[in-house]
């Protein structure tokens, strides 16, 4: 299955609460296979909101599932690529839009589901 979320605002030290209830999207019991965060409103990002992104990639890619962005602004999208966080996403799972990341996720789920 696929989750999505859009974050507002900005994500960094003191804000990261708002994205850790997406970490038990990682364990291996819960369904959704693809993850898909929405950020076209999201202003900035600092490095704990990277570094928060960056587990929830990790614990996701762990156990099979996939994380997308999608629609991230100039700020952010400058942090993901400076950090190499864009580069361990791929390509592919940085996305410009909602739409854009669900034809992603239903590619991911259509070809492991023959």
């Amino acid at each position: 299955g696929v989750r999505a979320y859009t974050l507002y605002g900005s994500l960094f030290f003191g804000s990261t609460s708002k994205v850790e209830p997406l970490l038990a999207l990682a364990e291996p019991a819960e369904s959704a296979r693809v993850v898909i965060l929405e950020m076209h409103k999201t202003i900035n990002v600092d490095t704990t909101g990277l570094d928060t992104l960056d587990t929830l990639h990790r614990r996701l890619t762990k156990n099979g599932k996939v994380l997308v962005i999608a629609g991230a602004n100039l700020q952010p999208l400058g942090l993901f690529r400076r950090s190499g966080f864009a580069e361990r996403l791929g390509s592919d799972n940085l996305v410009a839009d909602l739409p854009a990341a669900l034809a992603r996720a239903e590619a991911l789920l259509g070809r492991s589901n023959p």
